[in-house]
């Protein structure tokens, strides 16, 4: 039972990340010159070929040829726009991710590069920031003298331009703003994608620290109890995916699956007097196991140039495997010595919540993750036990 539950769980996270590239077929969906994605072209050939225009209010379909006409495809949920000259030289249409689309003005980004595109044809490579300082400026100065020949018609945006720093979140405020100049409705202009889901793999480490647990009084009854637990590190691995429908957003749904390994060695001891006896119980607990995870949940990112800081958080479902353990209990009253051994058991499928805090970096493709994560387990014979499981990871 509790496998066809995994299993099942497994596939839907298999599932929903297939669905972002399996609905269109491959290829690109065009749209008209101007136009927004209410209507697009379906590219049946290659670009020597005519195309089929379907508009969007219902219509006869008209034919249109590609000088005509500004494209757009759909891949793995993201949505692409058709880039010419300068940014390759072999003279090739290339395509990049569009950030945001409007009547007039594009944002783009390929290859790590930002593009801002005219529907006319014309388009400017936004230089990143520099390597050293002189670099930097260099490539700033350039970027606002890229707006001033576009946005010159608009003063608040110049001002804007002259303020901010290269990086594809400021210049898609900038795109607002012009449209804002412009008295259009951005919000409008925005692509709106279906689905993005993104893929990554994650290594790390569940360490336990050593912890002491003591107390004095229980009622009416004076002892002393104390339990220790020794050091501990093992590894996990697995799969995890994120899924939005907004570019660049700062809430995200989060799933992935988990394979963790567990080994605790734990002391419990306890000390009380009870009806003119002196009594003892020392109890010595040592097991390992594996478990298998699934989460579901949500992350919060801070928005940074640097490195982005996140909170995640929902909840989860884990399933103990290959469990082996044993605990030893030793029974002192006055001289009186009595040992025995136990084989706890850990529970089935466990369901609960959990959170993470963690930071990702974007690369040129993807970006890197590194979080952290509390686990807790319960062990009736040796009290608490908290591990806090580190891990880093790719995304592609």
């Amino acid at each position: 039972m509790m496998n066809k539950i995994f299993l099942i769980c497994a596939g839907l996270m298999i599932s929903l990340f297939t669905q972002g590239q399996d609905k269109f077929s491959r290829g690109y969906y065009m749209t008209q010159a101007g136009d927004t994605v209410k209507g697009f072209i379906q590219h049946k050939n290659n670009y020597n070929s005519q195309f089929l225009f379907r508009p969007s209010n219902e219509g006869e379909v008209q034919k249109k040829f590609p000088e005509e006409i500004v494209a757009f495809g759909f891949l793995g949920g993201q949505t692409f726009g058709r880039l010419s000259n300068p940014l390759n030289s072999e003279n090739e249409t290339v395509f990049g991710e569009f950030l945001g689309r409007g009547e007039e003005i594009n944002l783009l980004r390929y290859q790590g590069k930002l593009v801002l595109q005219k529907n006319d044809g014309t388009q400017f490579l936004l230089e990143k920031k520099g390597k050293n300082p002189t670099e930097a400026r260099l490539n700033f100065q350039k970027n606002v003298g890229i707006f001033n020949r576009l946005f010159f018609e608009c003063n608040s945006v110049k001002e804007s331009a002259a303020k901010v720093s290269p990086n594809s979140i400021s210049f898609l405020k900038l795109l607002e703003d012009y449209h804002n100049c412009k008295n259009s409705d951005f919000r409008d202009l925005m692509v709106h994608s279906r689905l993005t889901f993104k893929l990554g793999f994650f290594v790390g480490w569940s360490t336990s620290p050593t912890i002491t647990f003591k107390n004095q009084k229980s009622g009416r009854y004076s002892y002393l109890s104390r339990t220790n637990f020794s050091n501990s590190s093992n590894i996990t691995f697995g799969a995890i995916n994120i899924f939005y429908s907004k570019t660049s957003p700062f809430i995200v749904f989060q799933q992935e699956i988990t394979y963790s390994r567990f080994s605790f060695g734990g002391t419990s001891y306890l000390s009380y007097s009870f009806g003119g006896y002196d009594i003892t119980e020392t109890s010595a607990t040592n097991f390992d196991h594996g478990e298998i995870g699934y989460k579901f949940g949500t992350r919060i990112s801070i928005r940074s140039n640097v490195i982005n800081p996140y909170f995640a958080g929902g909840v989860s479902a884990n399933l103990p495997v290959g469990f082996n353990g044993v605990t030893s209990v030793t029974k002192q009253i006055n001289s009186s010595i009595e040992t025995n051994d136990d084989f706890p058991k850990l529970n089935g499928l466990n369901v609960g919540l959990w959170i993470s805090v963690g930071i990702t970096k974007r690369m040129e493709k993807g970006q890197i993750f590194f979080d952290v994560t509390p686990d807790n387990v319960f062990l009736k014979e040796s009290g608490n036990r908290l591990s806090l499981i580190s891990r880093i990871g790719y995304m592609f």
